[in-house]
């Protein structure tokens, strides 16, 4: 189904208003700052109030939405915050008031690309159907997914139990390239190959409860994911205990087609939220028990008022951004794509070794999350600030890749959804690629453009060879055997 047409046209009038605003950058006003806020939580409210594919809409819990809230958290809450009054313009999140009303500005023009690519979007799936499909065994991919849980209790979990995983400066550089992070990505990689594997399964075998997706999936493979989770939130680490829980989750749910309201999705969300903002405050505090880590966190949420007190850690990556906007270009030149070329050249083994050849070899130009840690902290850092869509997009290209970075996101969002929810049988391909959208979907807005591109290609790259070594099953449409 096309967009509406007068839905098109209100996306591009908030556009032409949000890029006329730019020239009155520097200048802050909290009356200004007060109507661009209105015009962005009308913004908000499009996706949904806009009448839109049934198949798609009746999915409240999706990539798309979830991505919003994450959004909306990491790039709006304070400025709603700046302007009830919870906090000042001179707070250190903003980097000055010169860069309040531009910042908000590009973010609400990311928004709105966003949203323009993602409703004016064909509905023609990613990938094409064939005649017939294929059922792959996932008995030897569970095998190799208690190979690689072993690995990360070798690794990971013997660094973080002997109180050596402490998110400093040496942890950071040394644990860039070493055996534990290796054995965490190739989890990832089985983890997201068997869950692809398993929901494709049942929606190719029309098989519709949690026992059949367990089967496919695997009772010791829930184990093992329950030992690498509790691995990594001891450790500190967010983003891959939010990314795991919420893939597995949605991957229930769409087995078994239930589905969530608005009200459930949001609370839901929250409470992802609140678990991220836990991890990375306790992180800091060491040798305190769960109950203590969990009063700290309230203190710190009542002494530091907010809208929304649960998800003000996640908030806090605005700094990210609006340091970024600081620096470039007025000390240092744009990186051009720099940091997106790395990314994708790491996903060959080993390449780092070899990387000094074509890149700077400081740290600073690893990636963004490096970059910004050292506009923040500079060369001594303590700890890693990480980065966010924004400040990735704005860093290699500027505010144009802000535009460009989110339209081109809108549009994979929407291929991506319309190719597994509406349609009864989506292919093997489109269900890798939903699966790492909607894990990634909340903290994506936290992370680097391509944060996910690696992991993908590692997926992609497995299963191909998986299917092509081991046992396989053609399925006519009927869901007869060959």
């Amino acid at each position: 189904m096309r967009i509406h047409k007068l839905l098109f046209f209100v996306l591009v009038i908030f556009l032409i208003i949000f890029s006329v605003l730019i020239f009155i950058q520097e200048f802050y006003d909290k009356d200004l700052l007060g109507a661009i806020l209105i015009l962005s939580s009308c913004l908000f409210i499009i996706p949904f109030v806009i009448k839109d594919d049934k198949n798609i809409k009746s999915y409240m819990f999706r990539p798309f939405i979830v991505f919003l809230m994450g959004y909306f958290v990491v790039f709006f809450q304070r400025y709603y915050d700046l302007y009830l009054g919870f906090i000042s313009k001179n707070d250190d999140v903003f980097y000055g008031e010169n860069l309040i009303i531009y910042s908000l500005l590009l973010s609400c023009i990311g928004f709105t690309t966003f949203l323009i690519g993602y409703y004016s979007t064909s509905h023609k799936p990613l990938y094409s159907k064939k005649n017939y499909s294929i059922y792959y065994k996932t008995d030897y991919l569970k095998k190799i997914m208690l190979f690689t849980t072993l690995l990360v209790v070798i690794f990971v979990s013997k660094d973080i139990l002997s109180g050596n995983f402490n998110y400093d400066q040496e942890d950071l550089e040394k644990n860039a390239g070493g055996m534990s992070n290796y054995s965490s990505i190739l989890f990832v990689v089985v983890y997201f190959a068997l869950l692809s594997l398993s929901v494709y399964n049942c929606k190719l075998l029309k098989q519709n409860r949690l026992k059949d997706f367990i089967n496919h999936f695997g009772t010791n493979s829930l184990l093992c994911l329950g030992i690498y989770v509790i691995s990594l939130s001891l450790g500190g680490s967010r983003s891959n205990v939010i990314i795991i829980s919420v893939s597995l989750l949605f991957a229930m749910l769409y087995v078994c087609n239930k589905r969530f309201g608005l009200f459930a999705v949001i609370i839901g969300v929250a409470s992802f939220a609140y678990v991220m903002s836990f991890i990375g405050i306790t992180r800091k505090f060491q040798g305190m028990s769960m109950a203590q880590k969990a009063k700290v966190v309230e203190t710190i949420n009542l002494e530091k008022k907010s809208i929304m007190p649960t998800t003000l850690e996640l908030a806090g990556s605005l700094q990210t951004f609006n340091a970024s906007l600081d620096y470039v270009p007025k000390y240092h030149d744009y990186l051009y794509g720099s940091f997106h070329v790395r990314n994708v050249v790491s996903a060959i083994p080993f390449s780092s070794r070899f990387s000094s050849i074509f890149f700077d070899s400081r740290k600073r130009y690893h990636s963004s999350d490096f970059f910004v840690t050292y506009i923040i902290q500079g060369e001594n850092y303590l700890y890693g600030n990480g980065t966010s869509i924004n400040a990735d997009l704005y860093l290699n290209y500027g505010s144009v890749g802000i535009f460009i970075g989110m339209l081109i996101l809108g549009v994979v969002f929407r291929k991506t959804e319309f190719s597994v929810l509406a349609s009864g049988k989506p292919s093997l391909n489109s269900i890798v690629l939903f699966m790492f959208l909607m894990g990634y979907a909340l903290p994506y807005s936290r992370n680097g453009f391509l944060a996910p591109i690696n992991y993908i290609m590692f997926v992609y790259i497995f299963l191909y060879f998986y299917k092509k070594k081991f046992a396989r099953i053609a399925v006519d449409n009927n869901n007869e055997q060959k």
